[in-house]
């Protein structure tokens, strides 16, 4: 054993000793001590930390209490306003009707006859006569009759409106269509306007923002005739979808036959309010 182990051994003898000497003059109070006032500030910490909770609790039980008055005023709004919107449903729906109505005794004809028969010279007095003859003065009365609908505007969605502007204005130019071409003495094609250039441009205009690309690709792809009627057609049903949802939550493509069939009837029955469909 060298003299370096001798003092080693020598000096933890004496920490030993020194530490006994310690804790007998009280140090586990000292160490007791500080476990005191460890625990203080961990209890001071738990206790901020449950104030914080009950803080947040209290918040989020008034703004549960705010979301669900908000909620339940809108429903009372809703509920209020909802024979409003049903009102104006029925009303666009008999709009619509009308305008299938006087666009079909305009345009009956690109349904029975080939484009090119529409255009065939030996043809036209026999087109003319199954199309109504309507002055400038006479076509712009048909129009004016579905200003009335403006009124309801509020009570549908701007969407809907949209669609239905849309529709309007496709039906409207192609009974213009006609009139002039009755009057000038040569039918064109349904995608032709009325002095014989393409109206594709246009009629995609009106069309392409209800229809997706795809599916009016696949109308025109069928072919002649009645091209033009199966996109109307197909603009009504996005119509009906979004009147469905808009008054029952879902869409008429999603619903059962007993309830399509009662849809139909709603919105076939007769304008309420004791509004005609003249009225409308």
């Amino acid at each position: 054993m060298t003299w370096q182990d001798i003092l080693s051994v020598l000096f933890a003898g004496l920490v030993l000793k020194f530490y006994d000497w310690f804790m007998a003059r009280g140090g586990h109070r000292v160490d007791t001590n500080w476990t005191a006032k460890l625990n203080q500030k961990l209890e001071a910490q738990r206790n901020e930390y449950t104030r914080e909770i009950e803080l947040l609790r209290a918040e989020i039980a008034e703004r549960s209490e705010i979301f669900a008055a908000a909620r339940a005023s809108l429903h009372i709004g809703f509920v209020a306003a909802h024979p409003r919107i049903s009102d104006a449903v029925a009303n666009l729906w008999s709009s619509i009707l009308k305008i299938r109505k006087f666009s079909t005794e305009m345009s009956f004809v690109h349904e029975i006859f080939m484009p090119d028969e529409i255009e065939d010279p030996a043809m036209f007095e026999k087109i003319k006569s199954l199309i109504p003859h309507l002055s400038d003065e006479e076509f712009s009365a048909r129009i004016k009759e579905f200003e009335g609908i403006e009124e309801v505007r509020p009570f549908l969605s701007e969407s809907l409106w949209r669609k239905y502007f849309l529709y309007r204005a496709f039906a409207f130019r192609l009974a213009f269509k006609m009139k002039e071409e009755r009057a000038r003495g040569k039918f064109y094609a349904w995608n032709k306007n009325w002095n014989g250039a393409s109206d594709e441009s246009t009629i995609i205009s009106f069309v392409g923002p209800i229809l997706e690309e795809k599916l009016l690709g696949q109308l025109i792809k069928l072919g002649p005739p009645g091209i033009h009627r199966r996109i109307l057609d197909e603009m009504e049903k996005k119509m009906l979808d979004e009147m469905n949802e808009w008054i029952f939550g879902r869409r008429f493509s999603s619903l059962s036959v007993e309830e399509h069939e009662r849809v139909r009837r709603f919105l076939s029955s007769s304008p309420p309010s004791g509004k005609t469909q003249s009225e409308v």
